[in-house]
């Protein structure tokens, strides 16, 4: 009876440890994101966001969901922004599509950080079908009122771009970057429409030659130009013209980029470069 009875047991701790050894590791981290010491629960968000497993992304998820509210900040009556900004960070790094929804609802924020890293690790993720929500996202953002979530929604536009990630919507996402240069704000559509820029950019900017910086123009004119995918070459001749003619330290330098880095081979736009350079 006892050796059956001992039998039984250890079928029982056998079969128990599936559950309980999976959960225990990350029992010290639960314990840690909702201690009393902060600066340890961002550590250890950070710690979860390497770790690449599903049940670390739960947590991760979990947490977040419920607002990150640690001890420390139920002490304090009210928190910082930073333990919200790692668990987003770190749930972006899992790159997973499962945290989509989550990740949306937090570019909602009323925290500027919380509100730039969300559309930051949306913008990450690759699998196409969550696509369309990650670029209304990218266009509620471009719209926000602080400069740093428009300047990561940018920088989500040149990512997808160069990573090659489905981008929807790219002409109405060039048309908001294009309106906030008309706005003042120069910052995000230097690094988006370097990315997505096309006619529509090329045109404005060299219409708006004597109103927009120099620098702006110059910049996204250089970016524009070694674009093997821009074209065709009467815009890059169009464009040579255009930082030929407003003659400053940027646009000479952008010039002489184009006429050392051609990004094909015969362009009659990079031998009018060359030909400004020498006057």
């Amino acid at each position: 009876m006892k050796s059956a009875l001992f039998s039984v047991s250890l079928g029982i701790l056998i079969l128990l440890p599936t559950s309980s050894v999976q959960a225990a590791p990350l029992a010290p981290q639960r314990k840690a994101l909702w201690g009393k010491d902060l600066k340890r629960a961002v550590q250890v968000a950070k710690q979860l966001g390497r770790m690449r497993s599903a049940k670390a992304l739960d947590l991760l998820m979990e947490s977040l969901q419920l607002g990150a509210p640690t001890e420390y900040c139920k002490s304090r009556g009210k928190c910082t922004p930073d333990l919200a900004v790692a668990l987003v960070n770190a749930i972006g790094n899992h790159k997973s599509s499962r945290a989509v929804n989550l990740l949306v609802n937090y570019t909602r924020n009323r925290n500027a950080k919380v509100r730039a890293q969300a559309i930051r690790a949306l913008g990450v993720l690759s699998d196409p079908k969550v696509a369309k929500k990650i670029a209304a996202a990218m266009i509620k953002s471009l719209s926000d009122r602080d400069v740093q979530v428009r300047m990561a929604a940018a920088w989500v536009v040149a990512h997808r771009t160069k990573a090659k990630l489905v981008l929807p919507r790219r002409e109405r996402l060039e048309g908001l970057l294009i309106k906030l240069l008309d706005r003042g704000d120069t910052a995000a559509p230097s690094i988006g429409l370097a990315a997505i820029g096309g006619y529509l950019t090329a045109r404005h900017l060299a219409v708006n030659l004597k109103k927009l910086p120099e620098i702006t123009i110059a910049k996204i004119y250089r970016s524009l130009l070694v674009r093997k995918d821009f074209g065709p070459d009467p815009i890059r001749q169009w464009i040579v013209r255009a930082l030929a003619e407003i003659k400053g330290q940027h646009a000479t330098e952008a010039l002489a980029n184009y006429a050392a880095n051609p990004p094909l081979p015969g362009l009659k736009s990079v031998a009018m470069a060359n030909q400004f350079m020498e006057k």
